[in-house]
């Protein structure tokens, strides 16, 4: 059978004062059963753990915490009221959370569908790479996005403004946003969010004016540089592009950000912390990159959410983006 709230916090109680839980009377203070700071402290941290919860209580302030700990049987009583608020939180705001749209881009194909044939047929991402002093490098291949042409996509204004990141990841939204048949126009956009995953941002940038200014002996470098190298970037510009007004931020944690930019997206979607509304909708956008140390110009080799990584004495670099949509029911 399984204890009750008042057993589970005698059981701790009890442990911190060297007692048999049966010694332990609820009328009885902390102080009489021989617990001193230390020790309520490190009772407070097991309640805590126990019940999932966070107590409000303030160790250098005990008495304004809010949190009564005159005796037992009123440290019993507000674990009671706060395990209460937690179930009531949890029952209220918890929500499935389904995937209506995906997008993609990388070595493989432009497409879901492209990327889905590519897997089903074994293909491998993996070619011989086609980029500029190809020759400096150790591993010449890669997961490189073949035959892309920007100016099918994007007007000479958003090319000079977008990293080859941010194109990717606009290619990608628009794909998964046109699957999953919404538009963000009007309130819709105030219940919409999206969160993006890198470890780079734009490379490209970042490398053409190390050129302009190591190579070429320019003294400065174009006022968009800023805009288009930082990782918040591409997220921006989705958000810019669909109208999605609430939440927009990036997730950086090296070849772990993709998988952090889409827990993050499910649990807001899930628990509700999105954009102040009762029917809260996130839409999760998550880029996983890596690229390789050249040890000076990097040229073009980057990688976004490659399909295939190539491994030879150090990883290769893939490109390419990926996008799903999220939402809770």
């Amino acid at each position: 059978m399984a204890q009750s709230v008042q057993e589970k916090v005698i059981a701790i109680i009890a442990e911190q004062a060297v007692l048999e839980p049966s010694d332990v009377k609820m009328d009885a203070t902390l102080e009489e059963l021989g617990i001193d700071s230390l020790g309520l402290v490190e009772s407070i941290f097991a309640i805590e753990e126990a019940f999932d919860i966070s107590v409000p209580f303030n160790a250098n302030d005990p008495e304004a915490s809010g949190f009564d700990i005159s005796s037992v049987r009123a440290i019993v009583a507000a674990v009671e009221g706060l395990v209460a608020q937690q179930a009531a939180l949890n029952g209220r705001h918890m929500k499935r959370v389904v995937i209506t749209g995906a997008g993609t881009i990388n070595a493989l194909a432009h497409d879901v569908a492209g990327t889905l044939a590519a897997f089903r047929e074994g293909r491998c991402g993996i070619t011989e790479l086609d980029i500029r002093d190809k020759d400096r490098l150790s591993i010449q291949i890669g997961g490189q996005v073949h035959n892309w042409d920007p100016e099918a996509h994007f007007n000479r204004q958003q090319i000079v403004l977008y990293d080859k990141f941010t194109q990717f990841t606009l290619l990608a939204a628009r794909e998964a946003v046109a699957q999953s048949g919404l538009t963000f126009a009007g309130s819709l956009g105030l219940e919409a969010g999206v969160i993006l995953g890198t470890a780079g941002g734009g490379v490209n940038t970042w490398d053409e004016n190390y050129r302009v200014v190591y190579e070429e002996g320019k003294n400065r470098v174009h006022p968009f540089v800023v805009p288009k190298l930082m990782n918040n970037a591409a997220a921006s510009h989705v958000s810019m592009e669909f109208q999605l007004r609430g939440p927009s931020f990036t997730v950086a944690t090296a070849c772990a950000s993709s998988n952090h930019a889409m827990g993050q997206a499910f649990q807001m979607v899930r628990s509700g912390d999105g954009a102040g509304h009762a029917d809260r909708r996130i839409r999760g956008h998550a880029l996983f990159r890596r690229h390789q140390g050249l040890g000076g110009p990097a040229g073009d080799v980057e990688g976004r959410l490659p399909a295939v990584l190539a491994q030879s004495q150090r990883d290769g670099a893939g490109r390419g983006g990926g996008d799903l949509r999220l939402r809770g029911i």
